[in-house]
This record gives structure tokens, C-alpha cells and sequence, in this order.
């Protein structure tokens, strides 16, 4: 279990830093940045993967590859698209506090199909790190709601909604398809979704670009520029680090997890988040935030404690 926990917790780390990369590159939007990323780490997958031949296609089983897609569409895109519209819509601190809700929602789907532990048993937990993230962030959701109009709020509480359902569900039935499946290595399974991400980011940019016409401007990635350096160190910090590396530890550490666990220990990505911008923003968490970190860790821990009593007892 330790070393499982060890990866997960590396996993949480690296993503962490997609809360702060944004803010050093202000002259892109978030469209841009975020297919910056993932052709980076589409480009990335797609040399590691056929770094031996393109025959390697044939020797994933079609039902992988479908897999594969579908991780990559809800774990990536449709997530990305969510959070935007909810960011746009309603709020960030409110779309924060909804998709932060994901290692709750975790936990209680991966036990609903594994059935590893009582439920009663993960009440308490999921308590705490549900009380840790309203405390952290209550108090920068404007309870008004009148920013936007009744069809735009519906449209961003259904975009968090989405992303918050999808990611969830990926985490549950990839480290499942990981556990049935041991014969494909984690470190060829994030290329493979990497490739799939490729194809997905790839039709998503050309939306953007040329149908809608809107958050993609090619202009500013024709003429090189210091935005423009920053803008391509960003993305393969993003693409590379964040992507590449974060699927893959998050791989790992879903052969040595049980699935019901993998959710609280999700929680540390928003920890590990939080960190970061304290430190970019060169300030002390609140009192109330103090509070509310505590909260979260004791419902990480206490979520250990039952499993490996749980683990000793059977």
C-alpha cells in the first residue's frame, strides 16, 4: 500500500502545478494554454509510443483503444470545457468547491463497484474533506449569483457538473481496466491515452479556431516574442510534467490501490494547489483555511487508518 501511496501522493504533486502555471502566462487565454498541453503531451506520447514501429497499433486490443479514447475525452476535454464554463458562468472559487468534491465522489463510486469496505465506514472521512473544502473556499463564492444570466449559470453549473461526473467516473474504471488488465504497463497506457488526447485536442483546437473563431488566436504564435517562450515553457511543464508524468504515477498508483482509497487521496491535488499559490502569492493561508487544510488531512488519514485495519482484519 505504501508504495501505491507514495505515487499517488507524487501524482497530486505534479498536478498541483496547473493551478499556478496559468497565472505567468496573462497573454493567453485558457483555451490556448490548455491545448498547448495537450499537444505537447499528445506529441510526447505519440513518440514514446511508436518509438518501435507504428505496428504497435495492432497489438492493443480494439476495446483498449475504445477505452482509451473515452478516458481521454472525460479526463481531459470535456473536464477542461466544464471547468471553463463554470469559471465563465458562475465562479471559480464555486467551481473549485464543486469539482473538489471529485475524492468524495471517488470513494463512494469505487466502493459502490468494488465493495472493499462498509460504507458507513467512509462517512466520516468524506465528512472531513467535505468540511475542508467549504472552508477554504466559502469565502469567496458570491452567494449573489446575479453575474450572469439564468441560461449562462445553468450552462456553467451543468459544465462543473460534467466535469466533476466524468472525472470521477475515469479514475474509478481506469484503475479497474489497470487492475484486469496487468499485462499493459502503466508507463505504455499514459502514452496510449496521450495519443488518444492528441487526436481529441487536435479537433478541439480546430472548433476553436475555425469554426467558432474564438479563444485561439493564431497571430500570437507567428511571431516569437518572450510571451511566446514563456507560453511554450508553460506548456511543457504542463504537457510533460502534468500530463505525461501525472497520468503515469497516477497509473501506478492505481495497480497498488484499492479503488475506494485512490479518492481521498485525490484530495492532495487541491492541497499540493493551494501550496503553490500561497507561495506565488507570498502569503499565510487564513485562519479559516488553516482550518480547513487540517480538515482535509483528517480525512486522508483517517481514510488510511480503515483501510489498513480493514486490510489486517481480512
Amino acid at each position: 500500500m505504501w508504495l501505491g501511496l507514495f505515487y499517488a501522493i507524487s501524482a497530486c504533486f505534479v498536478w498541483g502545478m496547473i493551478f499556478v502555471i496559468p497565472e505567468f502566462l496573462p497573454d493567453f487565454t485558457g483555451v490556448e494554454i490548455v491545448l498547448g498541453r495537450y499537444l505537447i503531451y499528445g506529441i510526447l506520447s505519440c513518440a514514446l509510443f511508436f518509438r518501435k514501429g507504428f505496428s504497435r497499433v495492432h497489438l492493443i486490443p480494439k476495446k483498449a483503444w475504445g477505452m482509451a479514447f473515452a478516458f481521454a475525452l472525460l479526463s481531459n476535454i470535456l473536464y477542461y470545457l466544464g471547468i471553463v464554463a463554470g469559471v465563465r458562468f458562475v465562479s471559480a472559487p464555486l467551481t473549485v468547491l464543486v469539482i473538489g468534491m471529485a475524492p468524495i465522489l471517488i470513494a463512494l463510486y469505487g466502493n459502490w463497484h468494488a465493495r472493499e469496505i462498509p460504507f458507513v465506514k467512509l462517512i466520516f472521512p468524506c465528512l472531513g474533506m467535505a468540511i475542508g473544502l467549504v472552508l477554504i473556499n466559502i469565502a469567496e463564492v458570491d452567494w449573489t449569483f446575479t453575474a450572469y444570466s439564468i441560461q449562462l449559470y445553468v450552462l456553467g453549473v451543468l459544465g462543473v457538473f460534467v466535469g466533476l461526473f466524468g472525472w470521477s467516473w475515469y479514475a474509478v474504471h481506469n484503475a479497474r481496466f489497470l487492475k484486469r488488465n496487468p499485462h499493459i504497463p502503466s508507463m505504455e497506457w499514459s502514452s496510449i491515452i496521450g495519443v488518444c488526447t492528441l487526436i481529441w485536442a487536435l479537433a478541439m483546437g480546430f472548433l476553436f479556431a475555425f469554426v467558432l473563431h474564438k479563444d485561439v488566436e493564431i497571430s500570437k504564435f507567428i511571431h516569437w516574442s518572450s510571451g511566446t517562450f514563456r507560453f511554450l515553457v508553460g506548456v511543457l511543464i504542463l504537457g510533460v510534467i502534468c500530463s505525461w508524468l501525472g497520468c503515469y504515477l497516477w497509473n501506478r498508483a492505481s495497480v497498488y490501490l484499492p479503488v475506494s482509497l485512490m479518492g481521498p487521496f485525490l484530495i492532495f491535488e487541491s492541497l499540493f494547489g493551494l501550496l503553490f499559490v500561497y507561495s506565488v502569492d507570498s502569503r499565510f493561508p487564513s485562519l479559516l483555511e488553516v482550518i480547513g487544510v487540517v480538515s482535509m488531512l483528517a480525512g486522508i488519514l483517517l481514510s488510511v487508518h480503515i483501510f489498513r485495519r480493514q486490510k489486517y482484519a481480512s
